[in-house]
């Protein structure tokens, strides 16, 4: 039996670079002993709670997340069902007040790293989300890279699912993105999703829209709903997004300790006002599209960073 406490041990450790060597021996340990997803999970959720603090690397949630999409495909059944049931169970609890961007970027990218047999989990979830819970979107993002290779009557469900939330945004709240709903459904070649496409166009001009009817329509080609990277390259790029944001000089810190701009990112100046739970929030700059540059500068897409939360 692995020591799990010297495992979870290896998991915490903070150095220059990514630990490899204990990622591996991580995931053979569990495939070994199966049992090891609790103490995993457990370290996870630990460590979330512990690294809720802005002013820590987040680096044993990323690890995690790693040795779990390195073990499933070597697991047995129902081990690998388990981990993957889990994965998808973070995702859609996913609170974006909890859950920071390593977390929901590395638990997406695991669960694509594991292979359509996701998608089943996927949509049994999906299906019992509420419509508040910010975690069904990177689930259809998942999903939709399986198109075509995962198992049909799980798509199907996921399908209904997207028209269900499309058909609320059209009838009652046009503002609410459901972009990767729309996503999915034109990448299905869901005729019917075609007039709430066009009633969401008129009311929002969101150009993700747009895009969704064309494809459906075959005036251009869909992409799959995200570009997933092998496990390494993504956990490789998770860690050095978050090292670089610890290791920025003091001067360009948002924490701050670096003079009169060191706030400039949340203060007035930012369009951001701060705000009480029960204020209304009133946009005072642009709309943001899903797919356009995070305005926070970090490369990607403001759906997959700051719009997540």
């Amino acid at each position: 039996m692995p020591d799990a406490d010297a495992i979870i041990q290896s998991l915490q450790q903070d150095d220059r670079e990514v630990p490899w060597p204990a990622l591996e021996a991580a995931a053979a340990a569990l495939v070994a002993a199966p049992s090891l997803m609790d103490s995993l999970s457990s370290a996870f959720r630990e460590h979330l709670e512990l690294e809720n603090r802005i002013d820590v690397p987040r680096f044993t949630t990323l690890y995690v997340s790693a040795v779990l999409a390195m073990a499933a495909p070597r697991l047995a059944e129902p081990d690998r069902q388990t981990v993957c049931r889990w994965l998808v169970s973070q995702l859609a609890r996913s609170d974006p007040h909890e859950f920071g961007d390593v977390e929901l970027n590395a638990l997406e990218s695991a669960l694509a790293s594991i292979g359509p047999v996701v998608v089943p989990f996927i949509a049994e979830t999906l299906s019992g989300l509420c419509e508040e819970n910010i975690g069904w979107y990177p689930l259809i993002l998942v999903a939709q890279s399986f198109i075509g290779q995962a198992d049909p009557a799980a798509l199907a469900r996921i399908r209904d699912v997207a028209m269900n939330m499309l058909q609320q945004a059209a009838d009652a709240d046009p503002e609410a993105d459901v972009t990767s709903a729309a996503g999915f459904l034109a990448a299905m070649r869901h005729e019917p999703a075609r007039p709430l496409l066009e009633k969401l166009i008129a009311a929002t001009q969101l150009k993700d829209y747009v895009i969704a009817l064309k494809a459906l329509s075959g005036e251009s080609e869909l992409r799959p709903g995200t570009e997933y990277k092998p496990l390494r390259e993504w956990v490789e790029e998770e860690w050095r997004l978050e090292r670089n944001w610890f290791d920025r000089p003091p001067d360009r810190h948002p924490l701050g300790g670096g003079g009169d701009d060191a706030d400039d990112d949340y203060g007035p100046d930012a369009g951001y006002t701060p705000h009480s739970e029960s204020s209304t929030i009133r946009r005072t700059e642009p709309k943001i599209g899903p797919n356009d540059p995070c305005p926070c500068g970090s490369g990607k897409k403001h759906k997959k960073c700051c719009g997540r939360r």
